[in-house]
């Protein structure tokens, strides 16, 4: 899938945002001083779009990956996930959802993709998590592309297929 292209700017949500970045929602809810759960969830579902104030303070935290414009786009996050309601409905559900994904999530609680799994198996040790939710590589902060990197070097020196990953490595 490619990435959605707006006045020459890469579109980022936060919801992808805080995926690729192994953060929760609580986690960011906290980091910004978001006084209601309910604030941050209805930005990530599309619901509600944050004021100036909030938006200064999303843009900030997440380097400008996430600008007031992501807001307007109406389509879903890329990390969403279609499962079948009670009555059969299809829904989407973001990664910290319970039903997302039947395997076990990570020891903090987040949910990782199939390839940073496998990196984060590869580099096994190597990898910590914080309790405020950051990825630690090798005793430093670290963003889920580094870790990504980190492993493929490992496995470029066994022999093996690096692991492909935006921005580290190109999809298949």
């Amino acid at each position: 899938m490619q990435p959605l292209v707006a006045l020459g700017t890469l579109l980022m949500k936060l919801a992808d945002w805080l995926f690729e970045n192994s953060k929760s929602p609580e986690f960011f809810r906290r980091k910004l001083g978001v006084p209601e759960r309910s604030t941050v969830s209805r930005w990530l579902t599309g619901k509600r779009k944050p004021n100036r104030h909030w938006m200064r303070a999303i843009t900030q935290l997440t380097g400008g990956a996430v600008q007031s414009g992501d807001f307007d786009d109406s389509s879903p996050p890329r990390c969403v996930r279609p499962i079948l309601d009670a009555s059969g409905d299809e829904r989407l559900i973001l990664p910290w959802h319970p039903g997302y994904q039947d395997e076990p999530s990570s020891a903090d609680g987040d949910v990782f993709s199939p390839p940073v799994k496998r990196a984060l198996n590869v580099l096994g040790k190597r990898v910590k998590f914080t309790p405020g939710g950051t990825l630690l590589l090798d005793g430093r902060p670290s963003d889920l592309r580094r870790i990504v990197q980190a492993a493929n070097e490992i496995l470029r020196r066994r022999g093996q297929e690096p692991i492909h990953y935006p921005g580290v490595e190109p999809l298949l």
